[in-house]
């Protein structure tokens, strides 16, 4: 790369700061939300297969709205 490259990506780095600093924060942010999501779904599964008799041809939101209902969360079907 030349230098006056160099220099042109610079100043865009700089005149764009605030906005790759709020980019960067929301990067941060939903990637530390990955592992929740992640585990809250792994539960709706177990719930399904454990309480929600699962059928291939449902969605599989009705069947978590079965577990559900069976556990007693009726707050969570609504």
């Amino acid at each position: 790369m030349s230098r006056s490259t160099l220099r042109r990506i610079r100043r865009l780095q700089a005149d764009y700061a605030h906005i790759i600093a709020e980019y960067e924060r929301r990067k941060n942010k939903w990637i530390r939300s990955i592992p929740s999501l992640a585990v809250d779904h792994l539960l709706r599964i177990i719930a399904v297969f454990q309480y929600g008799d699962p059928r291939i041809d449902k969605p599989l939101a009705l069947a978590n709205r079965r577990a559900l209902s069976k556990l007693g969360h009726v707050e969570a079907v609504a």
